[in-house]
């Protein structure tokens, strides 16, 4: 009987080792990009959206101008046939046109961008750090020059403030939130249709 018992034990212990995973082979890291914070960007805290070529879009929360300042940039990553990758600035935030675009992009059917900043545009001291966010497009257009507009400047009443990430629907119909604003002063969900 002690015989019996001791093989048991043993396959029972035998089925959870095996269950237990083994240590899984080292990770490697491939940095693509390194950002300086100046005339480049900073603080890319955003998502990434890649395009059919491979090519990576983000934005950064912060640079777009010398020294470290600047309210943050909408930027490409390119392969290269080196095998490096090299950024190309699409458009640089000032406080008008927006503000801290820390929420990534989107693409459309038609290969235009959208996006959000959490601040800039109207400054009314309704919102967060007085400035409101806006939602943006860019534009491919001749030359692989990138054109930029606001298609929407959050006024922080009854429209909301301060948005966060967005979602494209259908025939470009934007979704999106605000953390401030509304009726009661505390966000809203929207719909923006073209």
């Amino acid at each position: 009987m002690a015989r019996v018992k001791g093989k048991i034990r043993r396959a029972l212990i035998g089925a959870m080792l095996a269950l237990v995973p083994s240590p899984a082979a080292a990770a490697s890291l491939n940095i693509l990009y390194r950002f300086t914070g100046g005339l480049d960007g900073g603080y890319p805290n955003g998502p990434l959206v890649r395009d059919a070529e491979g090519n990576l879009f983000g934005t950064t929360s912060a640079g777009g101008e010398a020294e470290g300042y600047g309210y943050g940039v909408a930027y490409r990553l390119s392969p290269t046939a080196s095998g490096n990758w090299q950024e190309t600035v699409l458009h640089r935030f000032r406080t008008s046109d927006g503000n801290d675009p820390a929420f990534g992009m989107v693409f459309d059917s038609a290969g235009n961008l959208y996006g959000a900043t959490y601040l800039g545009g109207h400054s009314n001291g309704k919102c967060f750090y007085q400035t409101c966010g806006v939602v943006f497009k860019l534009t491919l257009g001749a030359h692989n020059k990138w054109s930029f507009r606001d298609i929407y400047k959050f006024k922080g009443g009854k429209d909301g403030g301060n948005p966060a990430e967005i979602i494209l629907h259908g025939t470009n119909n934007i979704y999106g939130t605000t953390a401030y604003g509304g009726a009661y002063g505390a966000g809203v969900v929207y719909e923006i249709t073209p």
